[in-house]
């Protein structure tokens, strides 16, 4: 009964607003998730001003380890967001953004294959 309820509230594939993710990289050393989350959330706020919550950024994921990270926006915003992230810092170090997909395993896979390679 509950996933009939569920199925009729959630929205059909058409009427969902479509959705990019970012993979990005912290250039440098070792970057704690705290800092990397707050310092790229109020960098993109300040350079999306007012727009912000239209674009529907939300940090995903962030490997210390490796320093690869998931941004989740808006496919209008995608471009935007990595503009942004081009002139962002955290903690002192670059933040790059690497690739941009509409699925999160392929970047999954993206980022797996570049820290292994270096």
């Amino acid at each position: 009964m509950k996933q009939e309820q569920n199925a009729k509230r959630r929205a059909l594939p058409s009427k969902r607003p479509k959705k990019r993710y970012v993979l990005f990289r912290v250039m440098g050393g070792h970057v704690h998730f705290a800092n990397v989350r707050e310092s790229v959330l109020s960098h993109l706020k300040s350079f999306f001003g007012p727009e912000f919550e239209s674009a529907r950024i939300m940090f995903v994921f962030f490997d210390s380890g490796s320093g690869f990270g998931f941004l989740k926006c808006g496919h209008k915003a995608a471009q935007k967001v990595r503009k942004a992230l081009l002139s962002a810092k955290v903690s002192g170090f670059l933040v790059e953004p690497v690739r941009t997909s509409g699925s999160l395993a392929r970047l999954k896979a993206i980022a797996s294959s570049q820290s292994r390679a270096g």
